[in-house]
């Protein structure tokens, strides 16, 4: 029986007790302007009301057979305003495993309480409005395989306890204004992708241990950075005189 299993389930009937996971589900829902989703079958009522109690009918939430949620993924889905914050989001949600809020319009700052979400293996929120620096607490997330947060605008160093998500896969914090070569790459022998192109990173890459195609990524990481350079540098480049003025010609 999961964690999470508990807290979601009723007395000996077998009926689960779905209100606490509604609840905290319906903070979501408000706290990310709710009232302006694309799509919210079974968030809300007709009068834009919070909806019904039967979370597991709620568009973009994926459920196990205990009734612990273990998918929330709202992708493109006109999200707002920021994430819930407080420790009872982590308590009611600790089973989920898969957390999409990818193209959306989310702000504010990562949640630290997030970072008890133990069983988390997939968080994308790229491509939203979210700010400040990562939490030290982020090493918690022991199981990531995905983590992707490009496109916001996180900046400093990334926290050395990122050094303990040693199950990395995939890694894409492109387009952010992070600073410091993160050393904690060192320990990620499990990484097939990695993004880090469009920050203000300095210094080299770390070595990636047991890994033989890491030469191979690090090519086009370091192809990506130059690019960005030459782009960069062509735009001060005024446009050249023609060597034949075709109209006296």
């Amino acid at each position: 029986m999961g964690a999470g299993a508990s807290s979601s389930r009723g007395g000996g009937d077998g009926i689960f007790e779905t209100a606490p996971v509604a609840n905290t589900l319906g903070k979501l829902h408000q706290m990310t302007a709710g009232h302006d989703w694309f799509r919210c079958d079974g968030w809300k009522e007709d009068d834009g009301s919070f909806g019904e109690p039967d979370f597991t009918r709620f568009f973009g939430i994926g459920v196990n057979k205990y009734a612990d949620v273990i998918r929330i993924s709202l992708p493109r889905n006109n999200l707002g305003g920021i994430l819930p914050f407080k420790d009872k989001f982590a308590v009611t949600m600790i089973e989920l495993r898969t957390i999409d809020l990818e193209q959306n319009h989310i702000g504010g700052e990562f949640p630290p309480a997030w970072c008890r979400l133990a069983n988390l293996t997939h968080l994308n929120l790229s491509r939203n409005g979210l700010r400040g620096t990562f939490p030290d607490a982020i090493g918690n997330l022991v199981h990531l395989k995905t983590l992707k947060l490009a496109q916001n605008q996180f900046y400093g160093k990334l926290p050395k306890t990122m050094s303990k998500l040693t199950e990395l896969t995939q890694l894409d914090l492109h387009r952010n204004r992070l600073c410091a070569m993160p050393d904690m790459l060192g320990n990620c022998a499990k990484l097939h992708t990695l993004k880090l192109n469009e920050n203000l990173f300095t210094g080299e890459l770390p070595e990636v241990r047991s890994l033989t195609s890491y030469s191979h990524r690090l090519s086009l990481f370091l192809f990506d950075v130059l690019l960005d350079l030459i782009l960069f540098l062509v735009s001060f480049v005024p446009n050249p005189k023609p060597l034949v003025d075709v109209a006296h010609a």
